[in-house]
């Protein structure tokens, strides 16, 4: 008969539970540390999502008061009773000998100078309040400002720039307002309060660049891989052209790129003679005034009479500029119609189209906020269960401070790998400003802005980013400065003058994306046949796995590029291996999988209707939760395909 608490053979039994307990307990607060973090996380993600959105629908607010406001204006411009009535203007200063018709010009002419400059502050100040109003939004929300390593609060350096830069200095006044000193003190006193939202602006160095890759450091670095691999061997071994490189090779000839095909139009970032930031977008025209305006203002004006169209002086009217009209784009960019507006406007990403008199572009409120955390967790992971142990964690630290806080929310990376120019991943929100004239047509239906904006409303995550928005930024990358070199080139061959210093690659990379014989068709043969491929080899795709005899090389010039060539899949349920006959879920049907071998996980797949499936499409024996491929190219898209399926967007959990 054993004792209690022994073993067989003698061995005690006592200390087995408290051993169990103090490695549980360890889990358990492993795990509660764990779970601080990840709080932590979840609820500045939290915080920075509802700061967004409340700071981006404050500032798209004070937009709808400045363009009703300036609208109101408009129409007294255009009121007799209001305009003619000596009770609040001041004297005007006559000559001898004017005819009574003269003095009366004089004095029209007077007043709508002074409405002029009214509209003009509006258009200057009006928005500023706007910036205010979203900085106090989002402290409401929980944001606080954080001071740079100089002391300085973010954006004091656009302060600086105000007072010293040449875009501001040599316009002194717009429409006879000394601008600078109360346009650049409102900022100033913005800015010193801390700014915690970061807002859309319209300044220097933000071009709408069509085609938009071109804006993209990483297709300079794919064109450059892929030329490393291509002088390497022949066939190369070659790595995926699924990038931002996509869209530059698929379905492209040389004609593609004969002459100019690309635009890189600063227009909209020279100085807007209004602010800068939460631009509304408008101009000053004496044309607009006809019988058709004259017409709808006499509606909103009731009691009151509208000048007839012939009475009036030379007006400036205060009307929309460009870029409120998607013609405007339609006519200046190839893809406007396909990577914007079928998404903002046809049911792209909404349920159902936007109605007609909501289809125009104009101003939005972009609000950008970040949150920092501290981390309890002193270490991080790294690598997956392949690696060793001793290398699986690495020690938190911040390479700027030294501690172990992370920022949430934001884009913002260090300088060295940032990307100014990138826009396609938005954690911020936008919100747009809504209105429509009486008989349901969208405002610009008159090009005279007039008090008819009643409304805001946010943005979906998914709706791509408007063209020539940016965030409010400073700084010159190189990949701008070649940018602006090369916006006014006409060749990329003839040129003068040579590219910035430091700039040239960039220059050799799209030169050598015109090559389609010795670069491009090596991602995209234009000449490849795939129907004889898919007749030669559909019966025993299993070939494909070492011929390579049907690949593009220079020596075989009628080849399939890397995106033609046959995709290896590999299965990750280990019932599937070596099962041939499956389901085609895109086409209907039954779809094949030939493997590499007996028991291997590798297979290439020959769909429903004989065809086999390239580098360039999905598997269809995969049954995919969403569908579709990953985002489109377009301005504010970010993948391959030509839909915004992934597009990231704000933080969610």
């Amino acid at each position: 008969m054993r004792k209690s608490g022994t073993l067989p053979g003698g061995r005690r039994e006592s200390g087995q539970v408290l051993l169990t307990g103090i490695i549980m307990m360890l889990i358990l607060l492993l795990a509660i540390l764990l779970m601080f973090d990840i709080h932590s996380v979840v609820r500045a993600k939290y915080k920075t999502e509802t700061a967004n959105q409340s700071a981006a629908l404050a500032a798209a607010d004070w937009q709808k008061e400045s363009l009703n406001l300036i609208g109101e204006i408009n129409l007294i411009k255009a009121s007799e009773t209001m305009l003619e009535s000596d009770d609040h203007w001041p004297a005007t200063q006559t000559a001898s000998g004017q005819t009574a018709a003269q003095i009366r010009l004089q004095k029209l002419t007077e007043r709508i100078g002074l409405l002029t400059e009214m509209q003009s502050r509006v258009a200057f100040l009006g928005p500023l309040i706007g910036f205010a109003a979203a900085q106090q939004a989002a402290k409401r929300n929980g944001m606080t400002p954080v001071r740079g390593s100089d002391g300085t609060y973010p954006l004091q350096s656009y302060v600086d720039l105000l007072n010293t830069d040449e875009r501001y200095t040599r316009v002194p006044t717009i429409r006879n307002f000394k601008w600078r000193e109360p346009y650049t003190r409102m900022v100033s006193d913005i800015v010193s309060q801390g700014v915690v939202a970061y807002p859309n602006a319209r300044i220097a160095g933000n071009p709408i660049v069509d085609p938009s890759g071109l804006a993209k450091s990483a297709l300079y670095t794919e064109i450059m891989t892929h030329r490393a691999e291509i002088a390497a061997g022949d066939p190369p071994d070659q790595s995926s052209w699924l990038g931002v490189i996509y869209s530059f090779v698929k379905d492209k000839t040389d004609a593609d790129y004969a002459g100019k095909w690309w635009n890189i139009d600063y227009s909209m970032s020279n100085f807007p003679a209004e602010s800068e930031i939460f631009t509304l977008g408008v101009e000053y025209s004496s044309s607009g005034y006809d019988e058709n305006a004259r017409t709808i203002i006499q509606s909103l004006l009731a009691d009151k009479s509208a000048y007839q169209v012939s009475e009036l002086p030379a007006v400036q009217f205060c009307q929309y500029d460009n870029f409120w009209y998607p013609d405007y784009y339609r006519d200046n960019y190839s893809g406007y119609d396909d990577n914007h507006y079928s998404w903002w406007f046809e049911a792209g990403v909404l349920r159902k189209p936007v109605k007609t008199q909501y289809c125009y572009e104009g101003p939005a409120a972009y609000a950008e906020t970040a949150a920092d955390i501290n981390l309890v967790g002193r270490y991080a992971m790294k690598g997956g269960r392949s690696a060793a142990l001793n290398r699986r964690f690495i020690r938190r630290s911040d390479p700027e401070s030294n501690n172990y806080s992370r920022r949430v929310g934001s884009r913002r990376v260090a300088a060295t790998s940032s990307n100014a120019l990138e826009t396609d991943y938005r954690p911020g929100a936008i919100a747009k400003v809504l209105g429509e004239l009486e008989d349901n047509s969208p405002p610009i239906a008159l090009p005279i802005i007039l008090p008819v904006f009643d409304n805001t409303s946010l943005m979906p995550t998914y709706m791509p980013i408007p063209y020539g928005f940016g965030v409010l930024r400073l700084g010159n990358s190189q990949l701008e400065r070649f940018l602006s070199w090369l916006s006014y080139q006409d060749s990329l061959f003839d040129y003068s003058p040579s590219p910035p210093t430091g700039t040239e690659w960039y220059l050799e990379a799209l030169q050598l994306l015109t090559d389609g014989k010795n670069f491009r068709n090596y991602g995209w043969n234009p000449v490849w046949n795939a129907d004889a491929f898919d007749s030669k080899y559909a019966s025993n795709a299993s070939l494909l796995f070492t011929d390579r005899d049907y690949v593009y090389t220079q020596s075989n010039s009628n080849g399939a590029g890397w995106l033609q060539e046959a995709q290896e899949f590999t299965v990750t349920d280990t019932d599937e291996i070596d099962v041939k006959d499956v389901t085609d879920y895109i086409n209907g049907g039954t779809a094949q999988r030939f493997f590499k071998g007996g028991g291997s996980r590798a297979y290439i797949v020959v769909d429903s209707k004989s065809h086999i499936i390239t580098n360039d499409e999905l598997d269809p024996t995969v049954l995919y939760s969403t569908g579709g491929g990953s985002g489109g190219n377009g301005p504010g898209f970010n993948g391959t395909q030509d839909k915004p399926d992934t597009q990231p967007g704000p933080p969610r959990i």
